[in-house]
């Protein structure tokens, strides 16, 4: 047994001599037996006096402090659970920790309509630079340059194949009277989808090898920022956020492309997301290129 042990059994045997001198005593005076009254009286006062003397040693035990100045004291919790020591001391939260405004769309981002909300993503200044270096490639191919409308079309319906899984049917297919759907050959012809999807640029062709030296994701990598910076205007984030990586499935040439043999489709682009675990909103987005020189 510790000394802390042994002390508590010494004092239930000294409570426990103190119940039978005390029982003697009242077995005494039924009898009128006055000289073991006396007796067994004095033996009560010392039990006693031993008892308090044991007590107050237990309470300068308790109070006592460890080298390194810790309470050794036992601490008891309101839920009952009892330490040997007090809990460490909780500190205020720093300023910077603190989200005084709640997680959500902001007033600049409050827009019911489809077009102005696309538009917050994929500013002018965005789609205007998409244009024009989709015409200079458009230029050397000899292809009928593309305005604005008909990007904001195209855009449109990259979309629409996201929204009902149609980007593994093929564009044969997908304009067929028969099979296809009517939004698709409405909008424009399956020839002129084409010849978009061949001019399409999203950076200067002619600096392209001097930047990729750097930077494998140089042809996207202007855009992506661009649009990727949009993200946290019109969002107000909060204490609750996730990050993951998302493996974008794709099998044809790409020096970043990457194999995850635990992943379903194995081959793809691995792109990492910071979103909002309560609202699923994006927050950040990254693109891993291989090691980043730039």
């Amino acid at each position: 047994f510790s000394p802390q042990d042994s002390k508590v059994q010494c004092c239930r045997f000294y409570e426990f001599l103190n119940f039978y001198g005390f029982l003697h005593l009242k077995i005494c005076e039924i009898l009128n037996l006055d000289d073991d009254v006396s007796e067994l009286s004095d033996f009560e006062s010392d039990s006693t006096e031993i008892i308090e003397s044991s007590s107050e040693e237990e309470e300068e035990e308790d109070t006592q402090v460890s080298d390194d100045g810790k309470d050794l004291s036992k601490f008891v919790t309101n839920t009952g659970r009892v330490y040997l020591s007090k809990p460490a001391r909780q500190y205020k939260r720093d300023f910077s920790n603190i989200f005084r405004e709640p997680e959500g769309i902001t007033q600049a981002g409050r827009k019911h309509d489809i077009r102005e909300s696309f538009i917050k993503f994929f500013t002018p200044e965005i789609i205007d630079t998409i244009i024009q270096h989709t015409n200079e490639e458009a230029e050397r191919k000899s292809v009928p340059f593309i305005n604005e409308n008909e990007m904001y079309a195209f855009f449109g319906l990259m979309i629409f194949f996201g929204v009902n899984q149609d980007t593994g049917i093929s564009l044969h297919d997908l304009w067929s009277n028969l099979l296809g759907r009517a939004v698709y050959y409405g909008t424009m012809s399956k020839n002129r989808i084409l010849q978009i999807i061949s001019i399409l640029r999203f950076d200067d062709k002619d600096t392209r090898p001097e930047r990729r030296e750097h930077d494998k994701f140089a042809p996207l990598r202007e855009v992506f920022e661009s649009v990727n910076a949009t993200f946290t205007k019109y969002f107000r984030t909060g204490p609750h956020n996730t990050l993951d990586e998302m493996l974008c499935l794709f099998r044809g040439r790409c020096p970043f492309k990457v194999l995850l043999k635990d992943k379903p489709g194995k081959y793809g682009i691995l792109v990492r997301i910071l979103s909002s675990a309560t609202k699923r909103y994006i927050v950040n987005m990254e693109v891993y290129a291989g090691k980043d020189n730039r």
